[in-house]
């Protein structure tokens, strides 16, 4: 675990859109689901439940740029973004389009 939390601090530290800028909340249309967005550059979805939880992409379409491609940097993955993005129970991800 000390492991994994120290490579989350440094890729935390290695992303400029983590650093002093804006933060911006959108709605994911899931009550269990936080979404925002940081410079426009990452997106952050966090599941709060103790349950598997989706959240359909168009909810935040408006605010994802064009493309469904996305890296996940937290947990250093790349996939498709479909209809829905499923999210274990208490997953984060941190989402750049690609």
């Amino acid at each position: 675990m000390f492991q994994s939390l120290r490579r989350l601090i440094a890729v935390r530290r290695s992303l400029s859109a983590f650093a002093d800028g804006g933060t911006r909340f959108f709605d994911t249309g899931n009550p269990h689901v936080l979404g925002y967005s940081r410079n426009g550059q990452v997106w952050v979805l966090a599941n709060f439940s103790e349950a598997v939880q989706e959240v359909a992409l168009s909810t935040f379409d408006p605010v994802w740029p064009e493309g469904k491609q996305a890296a996940d940097l937290a947990w250093n993955r790349e996939f498709a973004l479909e209809n829905t993005l499923s999210l274990e129970p208490y997953q984060f991800v941190w989402l750049r389009p690609i």
